[in-house]
């Protein structure tokens, strides 16, 4: 199953609107269980290939050796959802695209998840683990 997503993200099929994700244009008032697309369309590693993912995502511990977001990143995705310091603490900041599944660490596949609610972010790594 692994090596079916990743060829769908490596080829581009792994869309917005399968993600359920926000469309295009829509602005979310405030962070909610998706994504505001302007400002997360997702992004995937070009350094995970159809050809390599026997040596990258594939290997166990691969996530934990691809995942490096500083904190200066963090505080960015925060700023451009206008999430306050005094609310960071209600959310964590989650790849769009997972990186188990070829996501990347680019800004733009980062956006700040509630982590209560049905839609929080424990609901999502469950949908994720299922992928996998």
């Amino acid at each position: 199953m692994r090596r079916v997503v990743a060829a769908l993200v490596g080829a581009g099929l792994l869309t917005g609107a399968l993600l359920g994700i926000a469309p295009v244009g829509a602005v979310l008032s405030k962070v909610g269980p998706k994504p505001d697309v302007s400002l997360t369309p997702g992004a995937r590693d070009e350094n995970v290939s159809q050809a390599n993912v026997a040596q990258t995502i594939c290997v166990p511990g691969y996530t934990k050796s691809a995942r490096h977001v500083s904190t200066k990143t963090k505080a960015k995705v925060y700023s451009e959802y206008k999430v306050s310091k005094k609310d960071r603490s209600k959310y964590t900041i989650d790849h769009l695209i997972p990186l188990e599944l070829g996501g990347s660490n680019a800004l733009v596949n980062l956006w700040p998840e509630p982590k209560r609610g049905d839609q929080g972010s424990r609901s999502k790594d469950a949908v994720e683990n299922t992928l996998l």
